[in-house]
């Protein structure tokens, strides 16, 4: 059985590093906001979807250096699902634990510099 997922999209919120657990591992979550077409009755054929990623060690730190609020990014890696429970309710979520992480190849030269002038 495969479980593997790439996604392109744009990043919702500027990822940030943080270190967990006794190893101290690098680790980020973020959001990645994804356009998904279909056919609806009143015309519309474009949704977004929100889809939350979590990125661990090398590729938690590749991100936070390299990808901002609105940035474009590809993204592969497999779904893993998450339970708890809260009281007498239980929850559960999706998530996208992110393998390798990509630079749009259309991102334009402008988009990839900062100047410091």
């Amino acid at each position: 059985m495969l479980n593997q997922t790439q996604i392109m999209g744009r990043i919702v919120r500027t990822p940030t590093l943080r270190h967990v657990g006794m190893s101290d591992s690098p680790h980020t979550a973020f959001s990645i906001a994804v356009e998904r077409n279909y056919r609806h009755r009143d015309g519309r054929n474009r949704d977004v979807d929100i889809i939350p990623c979590s990125a661990w060690n090398n590729t938690a730190e590749f991100i936070t250096e390299n990808f901002k609020e609105g940035d474009s990014i590809i993204v592969s890696g497999h779904l893993q699902i998450r339970n708890w429970k809260s009281g007498p309710e239980e929850h559960s979520e999706m998530e996208l634990v992110v393998d390798d992480a990509y630079f749009d190849p259309n991102r334009t030269r402008k988009d990839t510099i900062e100047t410091n002038e």
